[in-house]
C-alpha cells in the first residue's frame, strides 16, 4: 500500500535495475565486436548475469504465489504485480534474443546499437521493440523515477479501492447483524403465535364441549317435562 514499501516490491525495483544493467553490458560487447575487439570476457559476465537475473525472477514468482494463496496481498495487488513479473519475464526473453544475436554493420546506425557508445548515465530506455514516445530520451534515472511514479500511483489507487471496500465490509456487517436481530424478532413472534393458535384451538373444544353438554341437559329437561305432563293429563277425572 501507499506509504509502505515490502521486499517484494523492493526486490522488483533491483530486479529492473539489474535488466536495464544487463542490457548496456550487451550493448557494450555488441560495439567491442564491431570494432573489432575481443568481447569473450565480457559475454561471459553478461552470462553470469543472465544467470542471476533468472534465478532471481523465479524467486520473485514464487515470492508473489505465496503472498498471494496465503491471502497477505488484495487480489487486485496479485494481479498487478503478475503483470509486473510478466514484464519481466519478457525483458528476460529479449535480453535472452540480444545475447545470442550476432551484432551487424546494419544495425550500427540503430537507436540500439548507438545505446552502447553512449557513456554510462545517460543512455536511453534499451526495451527499443516495446519503447513509447513518451520514453524515448529518458536517461535510466528518470526512466526508474517514472516508474516509481507510476508505482506509487498505483499504489495510492489500490488504496482508494481497499478503503471502498472496507466500507463495504462494514456495511455488509451492519446489514447482517440487522438481519439477524430481525430473524430473531421473528422467531419469537412465530413462537408466540403458535402457542397463542394452541390456545384458542384449545378454548374452541372446551366451548365446543359445554355446547353440547348444554344441548344434552336441555333435551332431559324438555323428556321430563313432558313425561310429568302425561302424568298429570293421566290423573285428572274424566267427566
Amino acid at each position: 500500500m501507499a506509504g509502505r514499501r515490502d521486499v517484494w516490491l523492493t526486490d522488483y525495483d533491483a530486479l529492473t535495475q539489474q535488466a536495464v544493467s544487463i542490457r548496456e553490458k550487451i550493448n557494450e560487447r555488441n560495439q567491442m565486436k564491431m570494432s573489432g575487439g575481443n568481447p569473450s570476457k565480457l559475454s561471459s559476465s553478461i552470462r553470469l548475469m543472465l544467470n542471476g537475473y533468472a534465478r532471481d525472477l523465479d524467486k520473485l514468482k514464487t515470492s508473489l504465489s505465496r503472498a498471494s494463496s496465503s491471502f497477505h496481498i488484495t487480489e487486485g495487488e496479485a494481479v498487478r504485480r503478475q503483470n509486473l513479473v510478466d514484464n519481466l519475464t519478457a525483458r528476460q526473453r529479449q535480453l535472452n534474443d540480444a545475447f545470442r544475436e550476432e551484432p551487424s554493420e546494419s544495425r550500427g546506425t540503430s537507436r540500439d546499437a548507438l545505446l552502447g557508445s553512449q557513456p554510462y548515465g545517460v543512455s536511453t530506455n534499451p526495451w527499443l521493440d516495446n519503447e513509447s514516445e513518451e520514453t524515448q530520451g529518458l536517461t535510466n534515472a528518470e526512466l526508474m523515477q517514472q516508474h516509481q511514479e507510476v508505482m506509487k500511483q498505483q499504489d495510492e489507487g489500490l488504496e482508494e479501492l481497499a478503503t471502498a471496500l472496507q466500507r463495504q465490509k462494514h456495511i455488509g456487517l451492519a446489514m447482517h447483524d440487522e438481519v439477524e436481530k430481525q430473524d430473531e424478532i421473528l422467531d419469537d413472534l412465530h413462537d408466540k403465535v403458535g402457542r397463542t393458535t394452541a390456545r384458542i384451538e384449545r378454548e374452541t373444544r372446551h366451548v365446543e364441549r359445554i355446547r353440547v353438554k348444554a344441548s344434552d341437559k336441555g333435551l332431559c329437561c324438555a323428556v321430563t317435562l313432558l313425561f310429568l305432563l302425561i302424568i298429570v293429563l293421566m290423573c285428572i277425572p274424566k267427566q
